[in-house]
């Protein structure tokens, strides 16, 4: 995967938009990011090779344009772009990719071709290469994704008592926190950011584990002792007792 260092489609593109400029006061619209594989296909996000953006402005000039593609260069990442401009001046006139190498799925392929407005399209990724980023440390974590091995991309949640002054309204006008649980993750709350719930592991007794008691994360050789201890009190009080030997008054 080469572009999970982008984050989301969604918090890539209001990262984007706010870094490309404004044309004569008008303000850039960058659409939905769409993450393609190899054979620049649709696919999800966390098995993206790539993303493929769309920006414009509500000016169709060409000067808009060239501008825009420009800024969309400079951005980290962007290895290819090409503008999308009508053939003639005419309304019903053909589309046409002013990029020669542009991907033909993307660009003289793809069956909407006509229907898009004059644009700039892009193709992003990280800028580090696969091979040099399989050699990258994750970052140290008590917690961590399995999928990815990263601890920086995680979120929970936690208990928390608030309290403040009532406004006249009746509505609490600021809040001050005050809970000895809200230091206290809820352990089974953690996600990922790029791979969701089901794929979290914690270092405990040593090593990562999986493994969860009432919802807390424990090592593996905790879990297999409780779960015997439990097998030898349950046989303990379950199994009929022998009957009393005679002379035997218990």
């Amino acid at each position: 995967m080469s572009a999970y260092r982008l984050g989301l489609p969604s918090d890539f593109k209001r990262r984007l938009q706010a870094s490309l400029p404004a044309y004569s006061g008008v303000p850039v619209s960058v659409g939905d990011p769409v993450p393609r594989n190899r054979q620049e296909r649709r696919c999800a996000a966390y098995e993206a090779d790539h993303y493929e953006v769309r920006a414009f402005y509500t000016t169709v000039s060409r000067e808009s344009l060239d501008m825009l593609e420009e800024a969309l260069k400079a951005v980290p990442g962007v290895y290819a772009t090409t503008q999308v401009r009508r053939a003639s001046d005419r309304v019903t006139a053909p589309n046409v990719f002013t990029n020669p190498d542009w991907p033909p799925p993307l660009g003289t392929g793809r069956r909407d071709r006509n229907d898009l407005r004059p644009q700039v399209l892009a193709l992003i990724r990280d800028e580090e290469q696969p091979a040099e980023r399989a050699e990258e440390a994750p970052n140290p974590s008590i917690f961590r994704c399995a999928e990815c091995g990263d601890g920086a991309r995680l979120r929970g949640w936690v208990h928390v008592s608030a309290h403040g002054p009532v406004g006249a309204d009746g509505v609490i006008g600021h809040y001050e926190y005050e809970s000895e649980d809200a230091a206290e993750i809820i352990e089974e709350s953690i996600t990922c950011e790029i791979h969701g719930e089901g794929a979290i592991e914690k270092l405990a007794g040593g090593q990562y584990t999986s493994a969860m008691v009432n919802g807390k994360f424990v090592a593996q050789w905790r879990q297999l002792t409780g779960a015997a201890l439990d097998y030898r009190v349950h046989n303990q009080y379950q199994q009929p007792k022998p009957p009393p030997e005679k002379g035997d008054l218990r």
